[in-house]
């Protein structure tokens, strides 16, 4: 049987994604989904599409547990001081937003506790 797994991707605006897919581009063992993006008519006049690459949602299940160990603790707070000012692919990311800055501390301190 094969398993077929989606995701959603969120684009900013004016980006018009024509390819998408998904793989180990710097030989780093994460999968970055990337994307090739442009309009079908920037490309008839000749215009370079653009490229993006994004990771992949981590799957932790609760917004701030940055650690994906099923708690909002001390341990995701330490994680995203040590990568503080991380702007991409950054380990510990509880908002998810691909770095590592005070909106991660906020939202650690927003939902500390157990995962419900």
């Amino acid at each position: 049987m094969m398993v077929i797994s989606l995701t959603s991707v969120d684009v900013a605006e004016g980006e018009y994604p024509l390819l998408i897919d998904m793989g180990d581009i710097n030989g780093n063992g994460t999968q970055k989904l990337v994307s090739i993006n442009g309009s079908g008519n920037a490309l008839r006049n000749g215009l370079t599409p653009g490229l993006a690459l994004r990771s992949p949602e981590q799957g932790c299940q609760c917004p701030g547990d940055a650690s994906c160990d099923g708690t909002v603790n001390i341990k995701d707070i330490l994680g995203v001081i040590e990568n503080f000012v991380c702007t991409s692919d950054c380990k510990f990311d509880a908002d998810n937003d691909g770095g590592s800055d005070i909106d991660d501390l906020l939202t650690i301190i927003s939902n500390w506790g157990s995962c419900i």
